[in-house]
């Protein structure tokens, strides 16, 4: 039956788990959302500082380039690794469980790529690589006034190091990396509408295109996009309950060390005192 492809995607990811399986891994999963959601990161003083537009045009170069290492350069990279790393689901659950996981996360894979639906059946679908996510980003830059030598040639901090760090580990494990994508689509909503409007307001980037305009619609709120839940149905799909624990620490580390990372850009950039004050 030929519903929408995502739709599809779900279910046949849902019917490839034993329905007492798929049930107590999605109780599992409720408590992972929870516990990101009462994580420090949602809270963070920087969000409030990019609501109130507090954050100029030369830190914002900052943030920029870190974030380019540390997330944007390897997103697409991470997603397709995971869609390789589904063949690990075929010994437990089948070849349909495999190709299930690859065809959900390739959706978000075009995404990345600059493919976008063509036509309102979303039969057809138009792009080009310059609406690439990471070219998008990089064209944020140039705005910013930062070369692509520059940008080839930056040097991160280490506390962007260990976020990016917090992918590249695990690259060899489809359900840490679930995991791993799945915290990072849920802590991104917290902050991409701030983010974009501190851009808008402090600098001449053109936030009603590019990369700023991506998960935001016209009335200027975060759009969804579906990814956050396609990696939960994959992650609910891979786990298995001897593997609970596991994955909640690492989680939890990952998330401690985006954390990190926004502590470390606050007390190098010359944010506002009560700012800096509120971070640890």
């Amino acid at each position: 039956m030929l519903e929408t492809a995502r739709k599809n995607g779900r279910q046949v990811i849902q019917e490839s788990v034993p329905p007492a399986l798929w049930q107590r891994n999605g109780d599992f999963c409720q408590r992972l959302r929870e516990m990101i959601e009462s994580h420090p990161i949602t809270r963070h003083p920087i969000i409030q500082a990019m609501e109130s537009a507090s954050i100029e045009a030369e830190e914002q170069r900052v943030l920029h380039l870190e974030f380019r290492y540390a997330f944007s350069d390897i997103f697409t990279d991470a997603l397709i690794m995971a869609m390789f790393r589904t063949a690990e689901l075929e010994p437990r659950l089948g070849a349909v469980a495999k190709i299930a996981g690859r065809f959900l996360i390739q959706l978000n894979v075009l995404d990345e790529l600059g493919f976008v639906p063509n036509g309102s059946t979303h039969a057809d679908y138009a792009g080009n690589p310059f609406r690439a996510h990471l070219l998008e980003f990089d064209a944020t830059l140039h705005q910013l006034g930062v070369s692509q030598q520059e940008i080839d040639a930056y040097r991160p901090s280490a506390a962007a190091v260990a976020s990016r760090r917090s992918f590249e580990e695990a690259y060899d494990d489809l359900t840490r990396l679930a995991a791993t994508l799945c915290a990072a689509e849920s802590v991104f909503v917290h902050f991409t509408v701030a983010w974009s409007r501190n851009v808008h307001q402090r600098t001449t980037v053109d936030t009603e295109h590019g990369y700023h305009s991506i998960h935001i619609d016209h009335e200027g709120a975060f759009l969804d996009d579906d990814h956050s839940e396609d990696m939960w149905f994959v992650l609910r799909q891979a786990l298995v309950p001897e593997r609970y624990a596991e994955i909640q620490t690492q989680l939890l580390r990952s998330l401690d060390a985006w954390n990190g990372f926004l502590d470390n850009f606050v007390a190098n950039a010359a944010m506002p005192t009560s700012v800096a004050a509120s971070a640890p």
